[in-house]
């Protein structure tokens, strides 16, 4: 059958249509005539039909004649063509589309502590605000071709929510009482709290830790661990702990862990 042709009896009613009659038309008379009728616009686009993370976004012109796409090609995005795409298709499916990691995750949450710990409130959404203002803080971050790395989104939301103050109001490592440094978190276990410092360490760690410690004023949650690392006792009063259920604690570990310093007064030990 002929490549193009142009149908001048058609019955095109029902699902399938019949043509009664018809010329043939070559190429080059085809391709004037739709170059003639046809518009041409472009798009920005990706693959996946939506930004992600790892996918490049790109341009095309297309020449359509109605339904029938008969040219197109790729052209250069012009500038802030790639990221208001990006920007657009985020908005669209939410910060999931984003490359979360352990690090950025992490962060966020310091993050939601440091807004509240600086006269926020629990309802602060700071997902909304972040969706709302894509253009200005992840938009600089995007690579040319609209892809985004897990550590180029720890680099965003740095500028975003102000790396600096969240390190000073919500530190990832807390000194003790008895001099060593451990790692803490920030994990919510109440939603109407919101995130909150919690460390979760060895009992005898906290040797000689007569005052339970603090971040930004609130009272880190403690969890306890045996030697094995399995939960022992959970606590925002270390002092009231000690004076407390310390002895019972004491007596289970001893008979667990008898190779282990358990001190009746552990104030007086070291680490």
């Amino acid at each position: 059958p002929p490549k193009w042709i142009v149908a001048t009896d058609v019955d095109a009613l029902g699902r399938t249509g019949t043509i009664r009659a018809m010329e043939s038309v070559g190429d080059r008379e085809a391709g004037e005539f739709l170059v003639a009728h046809g518009e041409t616009g472009s798009e920005v686009y990706s693959d996946s039909g939506k930004w992600t993370a790892g996918a490049r976004v790109k341009k095309r012109e297309i020449s359509r004649y109605g339904k029938i796409t008969f040219l197109e090609r790729p052209v250069e995005p012009e500038a802030g063509e790639v990221a208001a795409y990006a920007c657009a298709s985020i908005r669209s499916e939410g910060t999931d589309a984003l490359p979360w990691s352990k690090d950025s995750e992490s962060f966020l949450a310091r993050a939601r502590f440091a807004r509240k710990r600086a006269g926020g409130s629990v309802s602060d959404d700071v997902q909304t605000s972040l969706l709302e203002g894509l253009e200005g803080w992840l938009a600089p971050f995007l690579q040319a071709d609209g892809r985004l790395s897990e550590h180029a989104l720890l680099d965003a939301l740095r500028y975003a929510l102000d790396g600096t103050a969240v390190d000073r109001l919500a530190p990832k490592r807390i000194a003790l009482g008895n001099g060593i440094e451990r790692t803490i978190s920030y994990e919510t276990v109440d939603p109407s709290e919101g995130p909150v410092p919690v460390l979760e360490t060895r009992v005898q760690d906290l040797f000689g830790c007569a005052t339970h410690p603090v971040v930004a004023g609130v009272p880190v949650l403690v969890r306890l661990l045996s030697p094995a690392g399995r939960p022992v006792h959970v606590t925002r009063d270390l002092s009231g702990f000690w004076s407390g259920v310390w002895g019972d604690v004491r007596k289970e570990m001893k008979g667990r862990y008898p190779k282990h310093r358990w001190p009746e007064n552990p104030l007086t030990e070291r680490p």
